[in-house]
């Protein structure tokens, strides 16, 4: 039975990296075994099997951002014109965010949020640059949102399966998944995000988990420990993986 919006995976599909992106970000796809991916592109530094995955770092445009004064934006909008009034000292460059994501998170019409299709280059780096970001065809402001200096604030995230990175070893970011094998710099993969899975898991100390306990990330890049409320340290069902650091436990 085919689920709506899916791609089935067969034959190996899973393991398959391109360079080129034959689907959006975060499609999803299973196996017929009800193991769960979701599509996804790597950073700059290859991923290694096994590995916890991170969504990229929140840049300096999430939050606090305005719209141009002037700007009508009513219910039914499908585009904004945005003066950016902090972020990074680069400008923003052509769909950096692009399948990513615009909200509202302050003032008139806040808490509506719409799919990124493109935007353009900011005019300059940092505040006072301004680029119009048009929405994906399904997606339109349903409410006014107020505009100039003193109005509504938005902010632009990138998608979470765009420019993934291992999990560091203090956290920058959401979890999103394992990777089910090795993955070059810039690639395009599936990430599993649901059912069993091979991962590191730190091997020493008390966040060495029990099989079959939830867990969490670990204070060693890429790798899993226990939860803290977990007691448990029993470890009965692992193989040996990069000597003492990790282990591989499903």
């Amino acid at each position: 039975m085919a689920f709506p919006g899916s791609v089935a995976l067969r034959g190996g599909d899973q393991y398959r990296t391109t360079s080129d992106q034959i689907y959006p970000l975060g499609t999803r796809a299973y196996t017929n075994d009800g193991r769960v991916f979701r599509y996804t592109k790597n950073g700059g530094t290859a991923l290694t099997v096994g590995s916890l995955i991170q969504a990229e770092a929140p840049g300096g445009y999430s939050d606090d951002q305005l719209l141009v004064t002037g700007e009508a934006v009513t219910s039914g909008s499908t585009s904004v014109l945005i003066k950016f009034s902090t972020g990074s000292t680069v400008a923003s460059p052509v769909d950096e965010f692009k399948e990513g994501y615009l909200f509202v998170n302050d003032g008139t019409g806040e808490g509506q949020m719409v799919q990124i299709r493109t935007h353009e280059v900011a005019t300059t780096a940092g505040a006072g640059g301004n680029s119009t970001v048009q929405f994906m065809d399904y997606g339109e402001f349903t409410a006014v949102v107020s505009t100039g200096d003193t109005a509504a604030e938005l902010g632009l995230i990138k998608n979470p399966y765009d420019d993934v990175i291992e999990f560091p070893a203090t956290m920058t970011g959401i979890p999103v998944g394992i990777t089910p094998r090795g993955v070059a710099a810039n690639q395009h993969f599936w990430l599993q995000t649901w059912g069993i899975a091979p991962c590191k898991v730190k091997s020493s100390g008390t966040g060495v988990p029990a099989v079959g306990f939830p867990l969490m990330p670990a204070t060693v890049a890429g790798d899993v420990s226990r939860p803290f409320w977990n007691a448990s340290t029993k470890f009965t069902s692992a193989g040996a993986f990069n000597g003492a650091r990790a282990t591989f436990m499903a």
